[in-house]
């Protein structure tokens, strides 16, 4: 393995600092500075991918694969609006729409009532704290379930629409200027969250530090070690445009972070959380717009994933480490897929 001073991405990264240097909207950081893991801060890393704006580097310490230049907070914050608004891609046009409709058989909500079971085991009631929710199916389904449930997002319709139609509290601001107190939850989840933030450990840490002695904290993100990702990695390679911008959408900037087992185990321990279990689960697609072809096969994908246990998603339940966790470190070596 090569050193930082003879990365072969050492000579890309200048190129891309003299590129980024000129932008003039200032939506991208870390430029000037060379890389290293946002989670870890290893700077043993391997490109994998490069898409238009960014590349993808793979850590070789703790496995988390992140898009450098990595874009600014306000980037993203920006880029969450206009997907709420159904402005993204094509693909995603209604997608908050369709979250309410058919509720009951839909799969993400078949999701959402796994990971709450999960949750119930340890921690039965209290005060919950959806961090990122969304259009607030989650927080919704943990108040019937009798916690205290609350959110927080940056998107000010959402927290709007939480309050209108479901008579929920949610906060408007990003997680890390939302003023709660510390140690004032029993639980935190964050869905589908984790992946779009710049500063991922930072938010660990304040998850840490507003739960109580002993509160969990469940997070749902895309799982690079899986198949849908290795099927990218072939596809990436072919020289053809169609495939490439498929390849692109599945690594958009949006997702800063695209974490494996590794990876978020050593956030977890290096935030101070102590693993209770973690399962794999497969992609709920019936909130895209999606050719037929595309949509079968991703379904075809997340079959073999099923099988080999590789899926593309990734759950994993924490309690603080004052709190009593399993006799050994790491998780359980059995993985459980669910869905």
């Amino acid at each position: 393995m090569q050193t930082e001073a003879t990365s072969p991405f050492q000579t890309e990264e200048c190129a891309l600092q003299q590129q980024d240097s000129s932008a003039k909207d200032g939506s991208r950081r870390g430029v000037g500075s060379p890389p290293s893991c946002l989670v870890c801060g290893g700077t043993r890393l391997a490109k994998i991918h490069r898409t238009p704006d960014q590349v993808l580097l793979c850590c070789d310490g703790c496995r988390l694969v992140f898009g450098w230049p990595v874009f600014s907070r306000e980037a993203l914050l920006e880029y969450n609006a206009i997907s709420f608004r159904g402005e993204g891609f094509p693909e995603t046009t209604g997608y908050f729409d369709r979250s309410l409709v058919g509720l009951d058989g839909s799969s993400l909500l078949r999701q959402y009532r796994r990971g709450l079971e999960q949750i119930s085991r340890v921690v039965p009631s209290g005060r919950l704290l959806d961090v990122g929710c969304g259009v607030p199916m989650f927080l919704d389904l943990a108040r019937s379930a009798g916690y205290a449930a609350q959110g927080i997002d940056s998107v000010p319709e959402i927290a709007r629409i939480a309050r209108e139609d479901f008579g929920l509290v949610v906060h408007t601001a990003p997680f890390g200027r939302c003023g709660l107190e510390k140690d004032s939850f029993d639980v935190i989840t964050m869905w589908d969250f984790l992946e779009h933030l710049p500063d991922p450990m930072g938010a660990l840490i304040l998850s840490r530090e507003l739960l109580r002695p002993g509160g969990v904290l469940f997070v749902s993100v895309p799982n690079h070690r899986s198949v849908l990702h290795g099927v990218a990695a072939l596809l990436g390679k072919l020289p053809y445009r169609r495939t490439l911008e498929m390849v692109d959408k599945l690594y958009h900037f949006s997702h800063v972070c695209i974490w494996s087992p590794r990876a978020i185990e050593t956030a977890l321990a290096r935030a101070g959380f102590s693993p209770l279990a973690r399962g794999l689960e497969g992609p709920d697609l019936s909130r895209y717009r999606l050719p037929a072809p595309v949509r079968a096969g991703l379904t075809a994908i997340d079959v073999v994933g099923r099988i080999s246990g590789l899926r593309s998603r990734l759950w994993i339940l924490a309690r603080t480490a004052d709190g009593p966790s399993m006799d050994r470190p790491g998780f359980p070596t059995g993985v459980r897929s669910t869905g």
